[in-house]
């Protein structure tokens, strides 16, 4: 199957940037909004090692001593930074990263989930993402594949949210991203009737 290419750009909805934004967000190249905005837009997608990087300069400006290699892989650093922000206790946190392979790009849904919980007073309430299709003559994905994935997707990620402040953004960007499926398909469908 051929896929669909996306341009993505986003927006993060925050009170201030922060430590905490910047070493987790910062290798997105994010640009803050102008004066008066509540927004910091998004640019480019890092690896996991570039925000790995970023952790440990964040645990350097803390002040924070980690013992020989706590710093050397993403799940130790965060771990080590959880018990910082006090969220070292939280069982589904260090389940999930323990669990998650950190390989390859880094995901906003992981990284908003770490951002919550490290909470240094960014505010960080929802990120907000925008796709326009790069190459229209290029078959999407069926409405049925996109949900498909992005179940396999949450069955990771939900059972670590409980803040109901989260679920509601959540809830308003899967609706948005199944609505923008279906109408890719539907467009897809017909053009195919046509054919």
């Amino acid at each position: 199957m051929l896929q669909r290419y996306f341009l993505t750009t986003g927006v993060l909805i925050l009170d201030q940037v922060t430590p905490v934004i910047e070493a987790l967000f910062g290798g997105f190249n994010f640009r803050p909004a102008p004066p008066g905005a509540d927004d910091s837009r998004v640019a480019t997608i890092p690896t996991w090692s570039a925000v790995l990087e970023r952790l440990v300069a964040l645990a350097a400006e803390l002040s924070i001593r980690p013992s020989e290699g706590a710093l050397d892989n993403m799940a130790s650093a965060l771990l080590l930074l959880s018990a910082h922000f006090g969220c070292f206790k939280d069982a589904a946190l260090v389940d999930f990263i323990e669990h998650h392979p950190f390989e390859g790009e880094a995901d906003l849904d992981t990284l908003y989930i770490i951002a919550r919980r490290f909470d240094d007073g960014h505010g960080l309430k929802d990120i907000r993402l925008n796709s326009n299709p790069c190459h229209a003559e290029l078959v999407a994905h069926s409405a049925a594949d996109v949900a498909s994935e992005m179940l396999d997707m949450l069955s990771d990620v939900l059972p670590l949210i409980t803040d109901e402040a989260v679920l509601e953004p959540l809830r308003r960007r899967l609706a948005r991203m199944l609505a923008e499926a279906t109408r890719t398909a539907e467009g897809q469908s017909d053009a195919n009737k046509r054919h």
